[in-house]
Order: structure tokens, then sequence, then C-alpha cells
């Protein structure tokens, strides 16, 4: 199984798109950057961004936002396999500092699925993870996921 690991904010949208509607919205030309991706490679898709949170244990959304991320997956032929666990505690929330723990949330995930022969993780921010680093693509989180992201992407899931 190839896996890509999916941030939503910094990948999905840019920080200039979420300043401009107050909270993180979907691009959805990096949406259809994604199902290519997936369709060239067969990957499934996890998700270990925040936006986990707003879904249920079976992957359903519990606000707006979640709900509409969903729809958009599957407009594009999209639907998540999974999430990461969360590991974040108050003090990680209130603080917003996600990147010190979600290595940890990948690998674990990585850990329970012993069928994954490859993966990519798609995240703007430094994941501080020397066993990650050459899995990861980091968009530019002021512009999103680009057409050259989503190209290395492919060849990353594809060296099989």
């Amino acid at each position: 199984m190839k896996v890509i690991f999916l941030d939503i904010d910094g990948v999905l949208n840019s920080n200039l798109r979420r300043a401009e509607k107050n909270g993180g919205y979907l691009e959805e030309k990096k949406i259809r950057l994604i199902s290519t991706v997936v369709q060239r490679t067969g990957a499934v898709v996890v998700l270990h961004s925040g936006w986990r949170l707003w879904l249920t244990d079976s992957l359903r959304p519990i606000n707006r936002e979640a709900a509409d991320l969903l729809s958009l997956l599957a407009k594009h032929g999209i639907r998540l396999y999974g999430r990461t666990p969360d590991f974040s505690d108050e003090e990680i929330r209130k603080t917003k500092r996600f990147s010190s723990i979600k290595a940890a949330e990948i690998l674990s995930w990585l850990q329970d699925h012993s069928d994954v022969e490859n993966y990519v993780v798609l995240d703007d921010l430094d994941l501080h993870s020397k066993l990650l680093a050459g899995h990861q693509i980091r968009p530019d989180s002021s512009k999103g996921l680009s057409e050259e992201d989503a190209a290395r992407a492919v060849k990353m899931l594809n060296m099989v």
C-alpha cells in the first residue's frame, strides 16, 4: 500500500487564502493535484492535519469545514483511508505547536500498518524527524501545494 499523509493548512490552501477567508478554506485546484497523485500512484490518503480532530473515529465530519473537506475530496474521487492518532495535549493545542508531535503520530500510524510499501508526507511544517525527512514534501505555505510538489510526490511514491 502507498500512503499520502496529508496536512491541510499550507497544503490545500495558502496563508493568504486562510487570512482572506478567516480560517482554513480549501482551494479546489490543490485538491485536483492530490487527486492526480492518487490516480497516478494508487495511494490512499491518511489525514494528519489538525482537521482530523473534526472527524469522528468513523471519519464522519463534526463541523462544516470537515464536511466541506470530505465533499471536495469525494468530488475528485478521493476517500479518506484513515487519520493519524492524536498525541496532542492541552499545552500543544493552546500554543498550536503541532509540528512537535506530528512525526510521532505518523510513525505510530506506520507502525500499526505493516503493509505500507511507500509513503509521502505533504506538510508545510518542519516535522523535526530524520526518519521522515526523505519522505516529506514541504509546500510553500504562502502558496500551498504546487504542480511541482505533486509531480515530486508521484515520483517518490512510485519508487518502490
